[in-house]
């Protein structure tokens, strides 16, 4: 049975003095994404006011984006700039992705022995990482494509019919029906990463379709978990981010316990079935000379 709460006091015992290391790694985690934040405010006309930078460092980095210029006049071509620091930032964030994985689930097994060199030996994998990511992001975004035609069939009756009052109510259903689907497959993809950081020999879309798999009938189960640490992650938002070195260790050794119960009900169900041993090598046949 699904015990969201069992999932947490393990997590809490788990964390209970062995706190640094889960810390550190969220905050180095965290360092990366919030440097897109940190580019935005830099990049800004404002910025020598917020961050106190000289605008002689503006200039010596002010390289030529004409197109991107064109589409963000506020910055001009430093716009160009922005974009590739966003799409570096994503790269490096994506291929982090298993490797956090994979210190989280193995800390939630033996949280003693599981030190820093876990971590690291889990960014050899961030070609399969940043693969990963970038497939997983595909599918969503194909889920959320397939409302487009529903949303344009709300926009003909409307033009066509003039049924301003029913469309008034139908747009909104709409919105509220994709982001139920959005999430529906967000929560059945959401062990792919453990499963890339248990099993990394194994492909993306297996990896996407084994976690579409063990999810099945727990996915209200899995909502009600993310759920629960809601109310946290608002609190932490007045804690200038330092709340989250506490928090979010929480959440992914909870998420780990959540994943091998998963995977082991999986495996008692049939869901999944252990891949069979290779059979031992045969003896070589001697032959004495006569």
């Amino acid at each position: 049975m699904f015990e969201t709460w069992r999932f947490k006091i393990d997590a809490l015992s788990q964390l209970r003095g062995h706190r640094l290391v889960p810390a550190l790694i969220i905050l180095f985690y965290m360092a990366i994404r919030n440097v897109m934040v940190l580019q935005y405010a830099a990049f800004t006309p404002d910025s020598e006011a917020l961050l106190g930078y000289s605008a002689e460092f503006f200039r010596y980095w002010d390289f030529s984006f004409p197109s991107l210029g064109g589409m963000f006049p506020a910055v001009g071509n430093r716009a160009g700039i922005l974009v590739c620091m966003g799409i570096l930032v994503s790269l490096i964030t994506a291929a982090i992705q298993i490797a956090l994985y994979r210190y989280f689930l193995a800390f939630s097994t033996s949280s003693a022995a599981t030190g820093f060199p876990v971590f690291l030996d889990g960014l050899v994998f961030w070609g399969k990482s940043i693969l990963g990511s970038v497939y997983l992001a595909l599918r969503m975004i194909a889920w959320s494509l397939l409302l487009i035609p529903l949303f344009g069939l709300f926009a003909a009756l409307e033009s066509v019919l003039g049924w301003r009052i029913i469309m008034a109510a139908l747009f909104p259903a709409g919105i509220g029906l994709w982001g139920f689907l959005y999430f529906y497959k967000y929560l059945s993809y959401s062990q792919m990463f453990f499963v890339l950081a248990e099993y990394p020999q194994v492909g993306v879309r297996k990896a996407l379709k084994t976690s579409a798999l063990i999810t099945q009938g727990c996915r209200g189960h899995l909502f009600l978990l993310l759920l629960s640490f809601l109310g946290w992650e608002i609190l932490c938002l007045f804690t200038a981010g330092i709340g989250f070195l506490f928090l979010h260790p929480y959440l992914f050794t909870t998420q780990a316990n959540a994943y091998k119960f998963l995977k082991t009900r999986a495996f008692k169900a049939g869901i999944l079935v252990p891949r069979a041993a290779p059979p031992p090598p045969e003896e070589p046949i001697r032959i004495e000379e006569a």
